[in-house]
């Protein structure tokens, strides 16, 4: 039982992945794009650049999908510690469930695109223009699911422990 609410503890650190290390990862490829369309770098330094650009994504868009997977997995084991000492209303909490299906479900298209797009031999403007695209989907996914979570802890105290009270038992029936 104590290792499931220390799991479930865990579901903050996690859910803040995803959002940092999207950005950064959007930030790495606008910067490597305009870095080879104005230095004009020779065939070596094209291909250091783009070795090291593709390095990055996967690391940095790897790293984000692993840390909506725990994210996933431990709010799930979270839901029944959410309302320790607060009424949190089931629709509050499906509504973040409902957009973290969509960004756990997102990754395997998300994924299929860029494992298909790193093999294909397309123009380098498509497929940095496809990217991107992907990685503001997935960027926004994840903050409209951060939303609902901050909407979770700071309107209802979801997850907030009160000691110094007992648990209100006198919560409003949902419809």
């Amino acid at each position: 039982m104590e290792l499931l609410k220390f799991i479930g503890s865990l579901h903050p650190f996690f859910a803040t992945l995803p959002v940092p290390l999207v950005l950064a990862a959007l930030l790495w490829e606008i910067c490597c794009f305009i870095y080879a369309r104005q230095c004009r770098p020779g065939l070596n330094d094209f291909l250091y650049l783009r070795g090291l650009s593709a390095g990055a994504r996967f690391l940095l868009v790897g790293l984000a999908s692993v840390g909506v997977i725990f994210a996933f997995i431990t709010g799930y084991i979270a839901q029944d510690y959410a309302d320790q000492s607060f009424c949190v209303p089931n629709q509050a909490i499906a509504q973040h469930f409902i957009w973290g299906r969509i960004l756990l479900i997102g990754i395997v298209p998300f994924w299929g695109a860029v494992l298909f797009f790193s093999t294909v031999t397309i123009s380098r403007l498509v497929h940095w223009i496809i990217f991107i695209g992907a990685l503001i989907v997935f960027l926004a996914t994840a903050l409209v699911t951060s939303y609902f979570g901050g909407n979770l802890v700071f309107n209802h105290g979801a997850g907030v422990s009160v000691t110094a009270t007992p648990k209100i038992s006198n919560c409003p029936e949902e419809p």
